[in-house]
Formats: structure tokens, C-alpha cells, sequence
């Protein structure tokens, strides 16, 4: 597992992870930007190693959000791997009456 020193010294790829619902309001914030390693990453590392490690608030969001890579859903465990300028959004499920 790499750390998160360790890989902020390797980043040279920078991702869109866009925020929505409590997930947003957690944050404070609807839109970050994430410079990872591009070692490479896959979308899988992102969600369950990357974002938990940086932003800890994430973490419960994440394992009930479904994950689009740039406007398509995708699966949060899938090895597709990251590329410069990709947007990844965090779709937290909403509910309300």
C-alpha cells in the first residue's frame, strides 16, 4: 500500500472527482481536484485507497455511492485505469419523501 506522502511526490496525473448530496455537503464542496500517481491508478485504488486516505469523510459515502467515469457509470471495484483530465463523480444515493 502506498502512502499518501509517497504518492503525492509521484503525481503527475490530475482527475476531477466531482460531489453530489452529503457527500458534497460533507466536503463543503461539489468539485475536487486530485493530482494522483500515474503509476498507473485504476478507478478500484481511487475508491478504496486514494479518497478514503485523503479525505476520510469520504469513506462511509463511498461504499454506498455509485461512480460515473466521465458521464458513464462504472464499477467502483473496475481495473480501468485513470487518465489525465478524466472526471470521476461520488453519486451518493438520495432520499427523501
Amino acid at each position: 500500500m502506498i502512502s499518501s506522502v509517497d504518492w503525492e511526490k509521484m503525481a503527475t496525473c490530475q482527475v476531477t472527482i466531482l460531489l453530489f448530496a452529503a457527500a458534497k455537503e460533507a466536503l463543503d464542496r461539489s468539485e475536487i481536484k486530485l493530482t494522483i500517481p500515474n503509476s498507473p491508478c485504476s478507478v478500484k485504488q481511487l475508491i478504496h485507497q486514494i479518497l478514503p486516505e485523503k479525505y476520510p469523510t469520504l469513506t462511509e459515502f463511498l461504499k454506498f455511492s455509485q461512480i460515473a467515469l466521465n458521464c458513464e457509470y462504472i464499477d467502483k471495484n473496475s481495473d480501468q485505469l485513470l487518465q489525465q483530465g478524466d472526471e470521476i463523480a461520488i453519486i451518493v444515493p438520495v432520499s427523501g419523501g
